[in-house]
């Protein structure tokens, strides 16, 4: 057998044994020996019920929080911090009202020192990818919601980097304007492919973006499930009526109230116990 064949290629981003705490002064546990690898182009999603830790996975994987217990390495390389070849997006946009929209979207290479022509040049060309282009000179003020995230994603995504971490972008939202951005994330992704890494609530959400929807238990967090999703790429707006969609979201659906049973147990023993 060829040499080169028989070795296994690394992971892209690689989590060891991940542990978090809420401070240094109280032993509870956010995260618990969380152990995961994403692929260079793969697009995953996290997923789980509400506090078991997922933004706080995500600020490690990214290098903002460092890790009280394992590590996290990205090409093979441990992660000491947050750097250009990361892009992160956030429920809120964060989108600073006196500068202008292309202002927004130019500031990484505005602080990274690029020189003027070539950060107009390329915020021109994110803003043109995400639909944007004829709103470079208006105020955030002025933008839908939807549209402020589109902003926050060509902004994320401007350094070209070769990770983008994901945080409920588009959970304010309602519903129509949150599917149809989800269409124009995966159009930026297959012009840019990328590592993605997303946190939601939505099942639908994950089912549709992700090659693969990782389930969280209540705290403490850990992975409890690993379900692939198989859905033909490029993904259409007729497999969300499809029938292997709705099985895979009822997959994940199944992981998540498994996951929390334990929880729910626990929670009507300590009732029954109070009264």
């Amino acid at each position: 057998m060829n040499a080169k064949r028989s070795i296994l290629k690394q992971p892209f981003l690689q989590a060891r044994h991940l542990c978090a705490f809420y401070d240094d002064t109280q032993p509870l546990r956010v995260l618990d020996d969380i152990s995961l690898s994403i692929g260079e182009t793969e697009f995953v999603a996290i997923v789980g019920p509400s506090g078991c830790g997922k933004t706080t996975l995500l600020q490690l994987l990214g290098g903002l929080q460092t890790p009280r217990e394992g590590e996290v390495l990205l090409r093979g390389r441990p992660l000491a911090g947050p750097g250009r070849q990361i892009g992160y997006a956030f429920q809120v946009p964060a989108l600073m009202p006196w500068r202008t929209v292309q202002e927004n979207v130019l500031l990484p290479l505005e602080l990274e020192g690029v020189p003027q022509p070539e950060r107009v040049q390329r915020a021109a060309k994110w803003l043109d990818l995400v639909g944007l282009a004829e709103f470079g000179p208006m105020y955030p003020y002025q933008l839908s919601g939807g549209m402020q995230s589109r902003v926050a994603l060509a902004r994320a995504l401007i350094q070209e980097p070769s990770l983008l971490l994901l945080d409920e972008p588009f959970a304010a939202l309602d519903a129509l304007t949150r599917e149809r951005l989800n269409f124009e994330l995966l159009r930026v992704w297959r012009y840019r492919t990328v590592a993605v890494l997303i946190v939601t609530h939505s099942i639908e959400e994950a089912v549709l973006l992700a090659d693969r929807v990782l389930v969280m238990s209540p705290l403490p967090g850990r992975i409890v499930a690993n379900i692939p999703v198989l859905l033909p790429r490029p993904r259409q707006r007729a497999h969300l009526t499809s029938a292997e969609f709705a099985r895979l979201s009822g997959a994940v659906r199944m992981a998540i109230a498994q996951a929390m049973a334990p929880a729910m147990v626990g929670d009507v023993e300590k009732s029954t116990f109070q009264a």
